[in-house]
């Protein structure tokens, strides 16, 4: 499921506040978000009057449900937050809730648990277009 809100941001350049979509969660079968994501124009600022743009700074998960991987984009401020870090193993493998957990321990779907951490989104593009490339030209073998 894709998660987004709709936030009131005001213009760096001119000031102006406008309302945009701020994305936290995108998944791959929401095609306009996910070409968003692969197009770094996710979370993008643009203003109305002046056509400005600048990156909103918010941490973002990108999966895929049927190629089974998820990639999360670190915000700076979640970089410098404990609280982000109390989400965290020692590992770096992602501590769910008891519900969610319950969900992918019954789904098989561990990949959840670990995420390729990336710190920009032109990193994060860049993987996607890696995981599209491993999944048409990669081999198939027995795990």
């Amino acid at each position: 499921m894709s998660i987004k809100r709709m936030e009131e941001m005001r213009c760096p350049a001119c000031g102006r506040e406008q309302r945009m979509l701020v994305w936290s969660a995108v998944n791959a079968k929401d095609p306009e978000a996910a070409l968003m994501v692969r197009e770094q124009r996710v979370n993008l600022f643009q203003c109305e009057v002046c056509g400005a743009e600048a990156f909103v700074d918010e941490s973002v998960l990108y999966h895929d449900m049927e190629k089974r991987y998820c990639i999360q984009y670190v915000s700076k401020a979640a970089m410098g937050s404990e609280a982000y870090y109390a989400t965290l193993t020692k590992r770096g493998t992602v501590i769910l809730d008891a519900v969610s957990q319950r969900i992918v321990d019954n789904n098989g779907e561990s990949y959840f648990n670990h995420p390729h951490f990336v710190f920009s989104i032109r990193e994060m593009a860049a993987y996607i277009m890696f995981r599209e490339l491993c999944a048409a030209f990669g081999q198939e073998v027995d795990a």
